[in-house]
């Protein structure tokens, strides 16, 4: 195991440490500064690495493969730990250039034990062949319990006859992925992800499963799609817009408000909607609006939009300034107050009405409100005691 250097990775190749025992051989490889193992070499090396990468992450057992950089033969070793972290090993192989039997047990004696995931080797008739020390932490019990058990005192939903089946299509397709749950020795019950592969071992048929605990990420995924089908169905207009004033994303009720399509409104912008500038305005009233908002976050105002039929609406809107992985973004709130406004307006022209019958007729015409305390004086009043007129608050005194 001392000869070779350990890379730990993610899937998509980026390295997370590195511990070796001859920094010159590694570093002659690897430059001081690298941070991805796929960005060392030519193209040809890295699209073969970056494939057998990809067998790692989905082979359960460690792989075996080799590469030659300027003249230099490696021998590389890779072995999965989760979804996204994997060991590579690496040293060349000019001293030793076969793995001896002995180095290959302990290296995979090495990665069984310090895998992230819990792994299980299961017989025929469900009961534990044997599992790795992860499997008894994950499942609070202790190694000589585990052994007298089998894979119904954990997977409560599972029945024999959904074993008995389960093993037959193991056997026939040589692996599979499940999720399911599995239960605790304090009966707290998790979520899982099981990978199963089809193995025969002196004689013996076996599933090795690796088992990874996702009880926290479905916990994140159902939040996550709860926030989501609020964001879709709320009754509010939601947009949310980038810089450049093109839409990020928006819901399922603004595509209703404004009668287009979910292709057609992604070609479109804020320009396309709004109509209190001219066209050639807007650029200038988007970033001025931009700048505002990142100033005070958060912002309300009114103005007015156009649907897709061209029918013009008055629309309230609250604007928000978000961050979301690393792009700066508009999260708009935007109401229809069109049918308000026209109540507003009905409402306006209607005293403006009665205000000019009022001062048309010669007399002089009071309304009294005496719940408010207040009553309503024609401009009449004026012109002829030379009072005030209008609303006047808190004047009429009542005698019990």
């Amino acid at each position: 195991m001392a000869e070779y250097s350990c890379l730990e990775i993610t899937n998509t190749g980026k390295i997370l440490s590195i511990s070796t025992p001859e920094p010159n051989f590694l570093y002659e490889l690897l430059p001081s500064d690298m941070e991805n193992l796929l960005q060392c070499w030519d193209e040809v090396a890295t699209k073969y690495l970056k494939h057998h990468i990809e067998i790692v992450f989905n082979s359960a057992f460690p792989m075996d493969f080799s590469l030659t950089i300027n003249g230099n033969k490696l021998q590389l070793l890779g072995h999965r730990l989760s979804d996204e972290k994997a060991f590579i090993y690496i040293k060349s192989v000019e001293e030793n250039k076969i793995l001896s039997e002995k180095e290959w047990i302990e290296l995979v004696e090495f990665s069984y034990q310090n895998a992230e995931a819990s792994i299980f080797f299961v017989r025929e008739d469900a009961s534990f062949y044997e599992f790795n020390e992860r499997a008894t932490t994950l499942h609070g019990y202790g190694r000589e319990e585990m052994l007298t058990m089998s894979v119904f005192d954990l997977n409560p939903l599972f029945t024999k006859e959904m074993w008995q089946e389960a093993w037959k299509r193991l056997k026939e397709k040589g692996t599979s992925t499940v999720e399911t749950k599995h239960r605790k020795k304090d009966g707290t019950i998790i979520d899982v992800i099981i990978t199963n592969n089809f193995i025969q071992y002196n004689n013996t048929k076996l599933l090795c499963g690796y088992v990874t605990d996702i009880t926290e990420k479905k916990k994140v995924e159902e939040r996550l799609h709860l926030v989501d089908f609020a964001f879709k169905k709320t009754a509010v207009s939601i947009f949310i817009t980038k810089q450049d004033a093109s839409f990020y994303e928006f819901n399922d009720t603004a595509l209703d408000l404004y009668g287009y399509t979910q292709e057609e409104m992604e070609t479109l912008n804020v320009a396309d909607l709004t109509v209190a500038f001219k066209r050639e305005d807007v650029p200038q009233a988007w970033a001025d609006l931009w700048s505002r908002m990142k100033e005070h976050k958060t912002i309300a105002f009114h103005s007015k939009h156009q649907k897709k039929d061209g029918t013009i609406m008055d629309v309230e809107i609250r604007v928000n300034y978000i961050v979301y992985n690393g792009i700066e973004l508009n999260c708009a709130f935007i109401l229809d107050i069109t049918d308000g406004k026209k109540t507003e307006e009905a409402l306006r022209k209607s005293i403006e009405r009665y205000e000019y019958a009022t001062n048309a007729a010669s007399d002089v015409i009071w309304e009294a409100d005496f719940s408010e305390n207040t009553y309503f004086l024609t401009q009449n009043y004026t012109t002829y005691f030379g009072y005030p007129s209008g609303f006047i608050r808190n004047c009429i005194k009542m005698n019990g």
